[in-house]
């Protein structure tokens, strides 16, 4: 399937793989409409464009701050890319499911999370017998303290990710 272009402002084209990538690596206003919110996108490339188009006119990617800068951005663009490579794989893994005895356990470290839960419950469904009340407390602090628990476990994984990375390395401190 070709990309299609969808503005050329000067020599340069601007395709709609990379206009979707913006809008998607971008956090857009839910409040506006998405047609609208795409012409926005659009301006906004637009004016990103020619101000680079100037600074190249103008030289300013020669400028040695802005090569420094250049070689910053794509090592931390490279790291987050591999984090999130291995973050997924650690997650399609199933190295981080969570199970019913680990939160268990988990609550019976911190009681006063079941009592805050259930005010919150209490204050928020006032209409609620008290049997559905406990169940939903019961099945919301669970969900919630499973996704706690998840992701405390990939945190850990990818410590132990960059671990693994500094053992194999080469590092000297100078």
């Amino acid at each position: 399937m070709k990309d299609k272009i969808v503005v050329k402002i000067n020599d340069e084209e601007i395709k709609e793989r990379e206009l979707e990538y913006i809008i998607e690596n971008t956090k857009p206003n839910k409040k506006i409409n998405p047609k609208v919110q795409k012409k926005e996108f659009i301006e906004g490339v637009i004016a990103t464009e020619l101000l680079v188009q100037y600074a190249k006119k103008n030289k300013i990617h020669e400028d040695e701050e802005f090569k420094i800068a250049m070689k910053y951005l794509e090592k931390e663009t490279l790291a987050k890319i591999v984090i999130q490579e291995e973050l997924d794989r650690i997650v399609s893994s199933g190295e981080t499911k969570v199970s019913e005895d680990e939160i268990d356990e988990y609550l019976k470290k911190d009681p006063s999370l079941v009592s805050q839960f259930k005010s919150v419950v209490n204050e928020k469904l006032k209409d609620i017998n008290e049997t559905e009340k406990e169940t939903y407390c019961e099945e919301k602090l669970r969900a919630y303290v499973r996704n706690l628990l998840e992701k405390m476990k990939l945190g850990l994984k990818q410590g132990e990710f960059i671990k693994k990375l500094r053992s194999e390395a080469n590092i000297e401190y100078k």
